[in-house]
């Protein structure tokens, strides 16, 4: 009989998509402790087997570039090197993105080598890969967001940045020609950067809708502001001593949504929300949820339909059907360990970008594409980053 008895092993993403970062946890009974170890064969491409020593119960593993059925073995080993378990073997089944389901391009912002978040382009189809900005450490380039023709994004970055926020900056789609945006004073000599986040171009292509900190030093006082990019008018359109976040066009550009606890902020309740409004002509027009816990609303290009997180449970990203105010999931999160962000949705208004980041370390923080017409899930990109420090922060999708 052997000492010990492996029970199961629980792989972190289903499906698996060609180039994810996948964590393996084998779950034993609990008398596995130091000294003793797992020895693992893990099958890649070629029909190459790697062997692998560690005392943990954890392992990441890269899953090939290409489909097909990826062969496992685990055991338990002890310190001298002596099986001490039977040999538990499993298969991993991993598939390539369809080419037929997904077109354009996608920017990101994710970090380097140094820590440091910079702007990635990638091909949705052939997954060529680009990096676009090559900011010193500190100097966070976040946020990206395609203008409407494709032909530039804009993003931020603390280079130029103040206390309150960081600086808007715009590129070519090819990473060329960075510039600072600026919010012109005539009277002053030295023009001070525009200062934001979340920034989104209008579907005209002429403003840039974004949020700002105005009081930070004091309390957290965010509101909502345009940028008009041809005559540098910067304009605020919400007024109030709360929360207002996460703006977003809609697709003619008529009306801006947005995150705000602004009701309960003047409220004598301790249970603080967020929700979702909607803005028209520079005024409330409607607020579209009661007492939830959401962010990150995102239009759907084609129908009237907005998709958001809900931290409510359950948590995941759902949508609202903006004629009869109906919401309905899109993705559910697997456990209360995951955080589920919508991006943007793709132009045909079938697919919607997302990232998911596992709370646990490894923090796998993984964006996806969701194709909801064939109900099928395509990894686009994958990266690990210690516990505390997620490793994306924004993305935006250039869709035919």
């Amino acid at each position: 009989m052997p000492e010990f008895e492996i029970l199961n092993v629980q792989v972190s993403l289903n499906p698996v998509h060609a180039g994810d970062t996948v964590r393996f946890t084998v779950i034993t009974d609990d008398s596995v402790k130091a000294p003793y170890g797992f020895e693992w064969k893990l099958e890649y491409e070629n029909n190459e087997v790697n062997d692998t020593v560690t005392s943990s119960n954890q392992l990441v593993w890269n899953a090939p570039n290409e489909n097909g059925s990826f062969r496992h073995e685990v055991w338990v080993s002890s310190e001298s090197g002596e099986q001490v378990s039977d040999t538990y073997t499993f298969s991993v089944e991993v598939k390539k993105n369809s080419d037929s389901a997904l077109s354009g391009d996608i920017v990101f912002s994710a970090k380097d080598q140094s820590g440091t978040f910079q702007i990635f382009r990638i091909d949705a189809v052939s997954s060529d890969f680009q990096q676009l900005t090559f900011f010193d450490i500190g100097e966070d380039a976040t946020q990206p967001s395609w203008s409407p023709e494709g032909e530039k994004i804009i993003f931020t970055s603390n280079k130029y940045g103040i206390s309150t926020g960081p600086a808007l900056w715009t590129m070519n789609s090819d990473g060329s020609n960075q510039e600072v945006l600026y919010d012109p004073e005539p009277e002053n000599e030295h023009v001070p950067p525009l200062i934001g986040e979340y920034p989104h171009w209008s579907p005209n292509g002429e403003k840039v809708l974004f949020q700002l900190c105005m009081n930070c030093q004091i309390i957290s006082d965010y509101n909502i502001f345009t940028f008009n990019v041809t005559n540098k008018e910067v304009r605020q359109i919400t007024y109030n001593q709360a929360i207002d976040i996460d703006p977003y066009w809609s697709p003619d550009g008529s009306k801006i949504s947005f995150i705000s606890d602004r009701e309960y902020r003047e409220s004598d309740s301790e249970d603080y929300y967020s929700d979702l409004y909607v803005i028209k002509h520079d005024a409330v027009k409607e607020k579209l949820t009661e007492k939830r816990h959401i962010r990150f609303p995102v239009w759907n290009s084609t129908t009237s339909e907005i998709a958001f997180t809900s931290i409510s449970a359950p948590a995941g990203i759902y949508s609202i059907d903006l004629d009869n105010q109906e919401v309905s999931p899109i993705i559910e999160n697997s456990s209360d360990r995951v955080q589920v962000i919508p991006h943007t949705w793709s132009a045909d208004g079938e697919k919607i970008l997302f990232s998911r980041l596992e709370l646990d370390s490894p923090r796998n923080h993984t964006i996806y594409i969701f194709d909801k017409s064939r109900d099928s899930l395509y990894s686009i990109y994958n990266q690990i980053a210690p516990i505390g420090n997620p490793a994306l922060d924004g993305a935006d999708w250039f869709s035919q």
